[in-house]
């Protein structure tokens, strides 16, 4: 019979006996334990032979107030002896939460035993409920999604059907629904709320996304797009004068149209981008500016963060949370703002106001930092209004916004982007807005610091340029990225480079970010959450409209699972979320056309991690893919990654396990393509195969296809997490037409094979 103390209160006692390690009173664990799901907010590891310690004590849980310490050996869940993690862990899950439990552990020698008090999950996760923000899935085009039904849900339910699985595969729902209840969901979304429990409408959802931006014109509305998804839908912004304009326009009624039409928007962004971060005070604000840095710093290095010492943590923890006070309604109407100065209608406008008699003269000399021809320069309290003339100019310092005509200009300095400067040892936001629209020419553009080149920490950001084969560098926060902001970088023609280090080429935390290029054969290169990436509350963008282009996001952050010539990506949309502390975004790389080639580390390419949703999107052409772990539709933990290919003669390689329809943990990876003779490499957990209480399923729908993998193509392997959940794995390979080849036993054309697990392999 299990010992449970009822006490309150937590603490330490001392252990009667001389050898715990030889106690009567612990039992062998049995083979059957019911599953309360119970956790104490520790982790062990193995210490020896039949012995574990704590390694980690997460912040302000039962067992950090129990006062259990790092180094402790865990001798007993009494009356259980614990040898191995996993005996440790089932323990613990068999106690309900608002039991106790009593440990005998092992402290510098000395026997001592703890009375511990059993929580739930939420509890423990307690940062991603302080909001009270209640999961659901609401919205009108959820009725719309459950109404129809895409040819490939129809196929697998046929499949399933067929093979008597209805039952099972309910309980699977069921055990991801459940899922969804058990965290708090204060930065979930609720698109990744449905898909998670809807998992045969993944890619019915991702094909209807990625349709939306084909359709959906303008810029503005691009981001009403970007915002609905973030469950964003604000009103309309009645026109009105900025009385920050009024202002100026009261001390300056000699200001030209030109000066007085783009102020106008700009001012109303600024205006906007405060009432966004109303919630927060003026010292609050500095502490979510100074907070980013080191965040992301930890992030780079672990995506757990209560890695590292109690200070760091409660400073993580700090910073989000003065991120969701963050209105992004407001943001909204800020950034559609500037983006109605990018319609035809506005370009034509500024081109022309920008070409008529405009005073040459300013009050405050130019600098020297400016080099060039100017039509136009005026020094606001926001910082330079610049108009640039045809020849090559030099930006080198920060500007509030910057027309250029044409030349080939160089710009080293936050190129559309909220500007900061250095005051008192600390860097102080001098406009929370930036903005340059650039007509023509071959451009550079190089950020000097974070958050610049079209990239927002707190604010607003565009970068429009128009026409050139244009080079783009920056280190972090870049090339339409954001942290509590929108950042946008807009190139409509040439052939350019685009390179970059981390949280970038359309990336976004709490915002929006975007990286649109219509026409030309690119290259982008960043090595972290990159190319797509979505965080909290973020929506992160890459579309690519035309052009055989490269991707590339790899090769500098060594995998965090030790494994040598690998590296950690989080890239090529990828949906992430801060396991324990806050779910994940949505991360979307949408290439319309073009002869491609992807390639990323580990967590990419379609992927999703903890409450995201990670979506990789290629239309047309013959298309190359090298990933690492997890990739071309994977995910792990709570999450949906897919990745969709419509046509093209394609080769999906991975180098590691979970990939090319690989699920993980209460998740959900698809791999879907169309049409083409394609060819699939894999590793360990692929080509359809889950764990977990994953669903995993590649689709093949035309095509003479070749798959190649050591364990996979229809795989259920094992559900040892938490009991099971009541539910098994759904590992699907369904291939329709053609004649393929597989390097498995058991699969062959024109058979259906089911697996314990479980599996499903059909070939039509």
């Amino acid at each position: 019979m299990k010992v449970i103390s009822l006490l309150v209160l937590a603490g330490l006692i001392g252990y009667p006996k001389a050898n715990p390690l030889e106690s009567d009173t612990h039992q062998d664990l049995p083979d059957v334990l019911p599953t309360h799901f119970g956790v104490i907010g520790v982790q062990v590891q193995k210490a020896a032979p039949d012995t574990i310690k704590i390694g980690k004590v997460f912040t302000q849980s039962p067992a950090a107030k129990a006062g259990l310490k790092i180094g402790d050996q865990i001798l007993a869940a009494i009356p259980y002896r614990t040898r191995t993690p996993r005996e440790f862990s089932r323990a613990i899950q068999s106690f309900k939460p608002g039991e106790s439990v009593l440990l005998s552990i092992l402290r510098h020698g000395k026997p001592l035993t703890v009375f511990c008090p059993v929580i739930d999950i939420r509890g423990l996760y307690f940062v991603m409920g302080e909001q009270g923000i209640v999961a659901n899935s609401l919205q009108s085009r959820h009725t719309h999604w459950n109404a129809q039904m895409a040819p490939t849900e129809k196929e697998v339910r046929a499949l399933i059907r067929q093979q008597s699985l209805e039952s099972e595969f309910e309980d699977l729902v069921q055990a991801l629904s459940f899922e969804c209840q058990r965290y708090a969901a204060d930065c979930r979304l609720q698109d990744v709320h449905y898909v998670l429990q809807n998992p045969l409408k993944s890619t019915q959802i991702t094909a209807a996304l990625a349709a939306e931006f084909n359709f959906s014109g303008t810029l503005e509305n691009h981001l009403k797009t970007c915002f609905n998804h973030l469950d964003i839908i604000p009103a309309l912004d009645p026109h009105h004068s900025s009385p920050k304009v009024q202002e100026l326009q009261t001390k300056r009624p000699d200001l030209p149209p030109i000066a007085k039409f783009l102020l106008q928007h700009f001012l109303s962004a600024v205006l906007h981008v405060d009432q966004a971060f109303a919630n927060l005070n003026s010292t609050e604000r500095d502490e979510l500016f100074s907070g980013i840095p080191p965040l992301l710093d930890h992030l780079g290095e672990s995506l757990n963060l209560d890695a590292g010492d109690s200070t760091q943590t409660s400073s993580n923890i700090a910073t989000i949370r003065l991120a969701k006070k963050i209105d992004l309604a407001s943001l909204f109407l800020a950034a559609s703002e500037l983006a109605k100065l990018t319609t035809p209608e506005s370009l034509k406008k500024i081109r022309r106001l920008a070409t008529k008699d405009l005073p040459a003269a300013t009050d405050t000399p130019i600098p020297p930092t400016f080099r060039g021809k100017f039509l136009y320069a005026y020094l606001t309290p926001w910082g330079w209004v610049l108009v640039g003339d045809k020849g090559p100019n030099f930006y080198g310092e920060n500007a509030a916004l910057i027309i250029d005509i044409g030349g080939d200009d160089t710009y080293f300095n936050n190129c559309g982007s909220p500007a900061f400067t250095p005051h008192k040892g600390k860097w102080e936001q001098t406009s929370s807005v930036g903005l340059v629209i650039d007509y023509k020419g071959n451009d550079r553009y190089i950020g000097h610091s974070p958050g610049t080149v079209g990239g927002a920490l707190g604010g607003i950001g565009l970068l429009a340029d128009l026409e050139g084969d244009d080079f783009y560098q920056g280190t972090r926060l870049t090339q339409g990225a954001s942290f509590g902001g929108v950042g946008i970088l807009w190139d409509q023609r040439g052939k350019d480079l685009y390179l970059a280090q981390e949280v970038a080429q359309g990336a976004a935390f709490f915002g929006v970010g975007l990286l649109l290029d219509s026409r030309g054969e690119d290259f982008f290169s960043s090595a972290l959450f990159s190319q797509a990436f979505g965080g909290p509350r973020g929506f992160g963008m890459l579309w690519d409209q035309r052009g055989d282009d490269t991707y590339l996001a790899d090769r500098k952050v060594a995998s965090s699972y030790g494994t040598r010539g690998i590296y950690q990506g989080f890239s090529q949309g990828m949906g992430c979320g801060l396991r324990g502390f806050s779910s994940g975004g949505i991360g979307l790389l949408l290439d319309a056309a073009g002869n491609d080639s992807y390639q990323a580390g580990n967590f990419s390419q379609g992927c999703g991690y903890f409450f995201a949703m990670g979506l990789l999107v290629d239309q047309k052409g013959t298309d190359t893919y090298l990933g690492s772990r997890y990739a071309q539709g994977a995910s792990a933990h709570q999450a949906v990654g897919i990745l969709l290919d419509y046509m093209g003669d394609d080769l999906y390689q991975s180098k590691m396990a979970a990939s090319q329809g690989g699920a993980w943990d209460a998740a959900i990876g698809i791999l879907e393509d169309r049409d083409g003779n394609d060819r699939y490499i894999g590793q360990q957990l692929s080509q359809g195969a889950a764990a977990m209480n994953g669903f995993g399923l590649l689709f093949d729908h035309q095509g003479k296809d070749r798959y190649q993998a050591p364990a996979g193509q229809g795989l259920g392997s094992s559900t040892s997490y938490w009991g099971g959940r009541g539910a098994l794995n759904f590992g699907i390979l369904v291939d329709v037409a053609g004649d393929d080849a597989y390097n498995l036993p058991g699969r062959k054309n024109a058979q259906t094979t089911q697996s314990p697990g479980i599996g499903l392999f059909s070939d039509r």
